[in-house]
């Protein structure tokens, strides 16, 4: 029995090697095979050892009982990073399911930004419990993320930043980053600060690490930087980072200080979803049509398709009603359509 499992195991590997990107079908096979046969270890490694966004597109191509069971089964072990690829209809159920202590756990671990997406999905009184549940720290920072319009630059950034003055040197930021307990796993560039904690530069981890210990910071900083406003639309944020290549950007807030930073993997879900957003209203469809119930997507649909209908009815009865002339003057056949 052993030796069949590990050998569908190593099926399956080969098969998911075999996909560029996403959650393969062997995959699913594998974890309904684990969910049905009570194989809890195997479910464990099949959200431990992918890739975040691989574990969310399989649970949410899973059926919905099954989906329920897997959450159930692996909700001790489920990483928090999965929890930011899901759905917001997802996210409910995963909210149910890991209660109020299971929640702020996971936005403990997360970076801010993530921590605050999960966070607004939730009611008012849930939000509560989840920031009563962490700790005084860390919910400042929610709160002051969550303090933001929804829609602003100020909800994109994480606050997990390294800050350094001019003066320092490349080995004394090294140091101190080093010796930081909150760092994001996403730091690309690290600013540097006037007295008054406002950005005057930038430097890359790669510049960082290339230089002599000795090295000024402010003799090797890009002093071409573009600080966003907390306030600025999510939108032209996307539109700077697309303008600019950036990686990442500082923002400020009113008084030119720095208070986070938006790094390229939020920027191009802002430029996504606006995309996603144009293309609803070009076919004049909202976004709760994708998880609306069967019975009121039906009904929306039936009736512009009952309207369109009479429409073409209407054109059929005109169009006969002029077929003598037509076909007298075939010229205004081309004038059918309009």
């Amino acid at each position: 029995m052993l030796e069949n499992d590990a050998l569908l195991n190593q099926d399956i590997r080969e098969a998911d090697s075999d996909e560029l990107f996403g959650a393969s079908v062997a995959l699913e096979e594998r974890a309904i095979y684990a969910l049905e046969n009570n194989l809890y270890d195997e479910l464990v490694a099949i959200v431990t050892q992918n890739h975040a966004a691989d574990v969310a597109d399989l649970i949410q191509a899973l059926k919905s009982d099954d989906r329920r069971a897997f959450l159930e089964a692996i909700q001790h072990d489920l990483p928090p990073e999965v929890i930011t690829y899901f759905d917001e209809n997802i996210r409910e159920d995963i909210f149910e399911i890991l209660g109020v202590a299971g929640v702020a756990a996971a936005v403990t671990d997360l970076d801010t930004d993530d921590a605050v997406d999960l966070i607004k999905d939730l009611d008012e009184e849930q939000q509560r419990d989840v920031l009563q549940a962490v700790s005084a720290g860390e919910r400042a920072l929610l709160e002051e993320g969550l303090s933001y319009p929804e829609d602003s630059a100020g909800r994109l950034m994480q606050q997990e930043i390294v800050c350094v003055p001019p003066f320092w040197t490349v080995g004394e930021a090294i140091s101190f980053v080093r010796e930081m307990e909150a760092i994001s796993e996403r730091l690309y560039d690290i600013y540097v600060v006037d007295p008054k904690h406002h950005p005057i530069g930038e430097i890359s981890l790669a510049s960082l690490l290339k230089n002599p210990l000795d090295t000024a910071v402010q003799d090797i900083m890009q002093v071409n930087i573009h600080p966003i406003p907390a306030d600025e639309d999510q939108e032209k944020v996307g539109d700077l980072f697309r303008h600019y290549a950036l990686v990442a950007a500082p923002v400020v807030d009113d008084s030119g200080k720095i208070v986070g930073m938006i790094t390229f993997d939020d920027a191009m879900a802002v430029l996504e979803k606006e995309a996603e957003e144009d293309l609803m209203l070009m076919a004049n469809i909202s976004e709760s049509d994708f998880h609306a119930p069967v019975g009121a997507t039906a009904y929306w649909r039936l009736r512009w398709l009952v309207i369109t209908l009479l429409t073409a009815m209407l054109t059929s009865f005109v169009i006969s009603h002029f077929e003598p002339s037509i076909q007298q003057i075939t010229a205004l056949a081309f004038l059918m359509p309009i």
